[in-house]
């Protein structure tokens, strides 16, 4: 009798620790797998691919009467040489959407590749499953003119070099100096930067503000 009552204690010690059905969903969180993999047209995988994990709410402010989304990174990496990535994240209490972002400004190739859609994987998270995420990159748009510039520059000279790392130059300006050489000026609008070159050589880098934080200061 005395065993029985032990056991009936220790049981009774054990269930009340356990969180309540309501709660467990995010006091105590279980790891989801997220992998994949990222190839290009030709099958073949793509390494340094950036690889992050974004979850957003949404905030409301009665008082203010303000809206506004939260965004907070939750993983952030790369494909490895083979264009593999796994990663393991949980779902968090505060967020209620997650996605699949293949893309930052420092680290994605947006000369050779089209800047990837994000992916919605909340329904995944949320019910805890697995998620296998593949992801097919597509040429941008200007990688075609961009080849055939540095084919006809020459990919180890300082004009190939510039196309294959910013594109296709927005705008292009041909001036003679006073010993009659020409000079070319090259712009890149979205990037904030232009080229003089001389005879193959870049005589002066220009930084300006880039199209993109001009627009985004006019619109405040």
């Amino acid at each position: 009798m005395r065993q029985g009552l032990a056991i009936a204690v220790v049981i009774l010690s054990a269930a009340t620790l356990l969180p309540s059905s309501a709660s467990a969903d995010w006091l105590k969180p279980t790891d989801i797998i997220v992998r994949g993999r990222v190839t290009n047209a030709q099958g073949e995988g793509v390494a340094g691919i950036p690889v992050r994990v974004l979850a957003t709410r949404r905030v409301v402010r009665f008082l203010t009467v303000e809206s506004r989304p939260a965004e907070k990174e939750v993983f952030v990496g790369t494909t490895d040489a083979n264009g593999f990535y796994e990663l393991t994240m949980e779902k968090l209490r505060d967020y209620d959407f997650y996605f699949l972002r293949f893309y930052d400004s420092a680290g994605f190739d947006g000369v050779r590749y089209a800047v990837p859609s994000d992916v919605e994987i909340t329904s995944r998270i949320s019910k805890r499953r697995p998620v296998v995420e593949d992801l097919l990159l597509t040429d941008s748009p200007e990688w075609d003119a961009v080849e055939r510039l540095v084919a006809l520059y020459g990919e180890d000279s300082t004009r190939g070099r510039i196309v294959r790392d910013l594109g296709v130059p927005d705008r292009t300006e041909r001036r003679s100096g006073e010993d009659g050489i020409e000079r070319e000026t090259w712009w890149f609008e979205t990037a904030g930067v232009a080229y003089i070159i001389e005879d193959g050589r870049v005589l002066e880098r220009k930084l300006f503000q880039a199209e993109a934080e001009s627009q985004t200061l006019a619109s405040q």
